[in-house]
């Protein structure tokens, strides 16, 4: 959608003005040249190289998120459907996916976790997912963003409640809470806004 939106008068003699490209356009290049990296690294099980790629890749995008200024400037309908909402998925997508390598790594390199439980670790990271999309819908309204995490969250819940992978019901039970709090939030959010709209109109 972001790419194809970009291209929209690509075979129009008049140019439209699109100044979201001066914003995004070298980082965007690196970030699909992150995602073509890593998609091979972690085909060929190079944990660490992946790592690294997705750290690039999330820098990336957030640099894009920031630039864009999603949630905080005004922008059409058009511009907020086709190209803040696929940032803002593409960046949930990416902050799921670098947890997801991290872990991986560390159980590549046999980390003790300092001594704490592999539950407690599983359960602090949903806390710190929690956290940070709580931040995006005060801060940023962002519920695309948010939507991610919950459909990340909602399946950490199905695995950890399944005997097939074995039941962990405290890291459930977390990653059922989140899911909660985050729903909430963003009908608050999502609430206050529109009364806020109806009160200027």
């Amino acid at each position: 959608m972001f790419a194809a939106y970009q291209a929209r008068d690509l075979f129009k003699k008049e140019k439209i003005k699109m100044p979201f490209i001066k914003k995004t356009s070298y980082y965007f290049f690196l970030a699909g040249l992150a995602n073509m990296s890593w998609i091979f690294a972690w085909h060929y099980q190079q944990v660490l190289l992946s790592v690294l790629i997705t750290l690039v890749l999330f820098g990336s995008l957030l640099k894009i998120y920031l630039n864009l200024g999603v949630g905080k400037e005004i922008v059409s309908r058009k511009e907020r459907i086709f190209i803040q909402v696929p940032i803002s998925v593409y960046l949930g997508w990416i902050t799921v996916a670098t947890i997801a390598n991290v872990t991986a790594f560390l159980v590549t390199i046999n980390w003790d976790g300092l001594g704490i439980s592999e539950v407690i670790w599983a359960m602090i990271v949903i806390i710190v997912a929690l956290i940070i999309t709580l931040l995006m819908i005060i801060t940023r309204k962002d519920v695309a963003y948010s939507l991610v995490i919950v459909w990340a969250l909602l399946g950490i819940y199905i695995k950890r409640t399944d005997p097939f992978y074995g039941i962990q019901n405290d890291v459930a039970l977390t990653a059922a809470v989140s899911v909660i709090l985050i729903i909430l939030a963003i009908i608050i959010e999502v609430g206050m806004d529109t009364f806020i709209r109806k009160q200027k109109s």
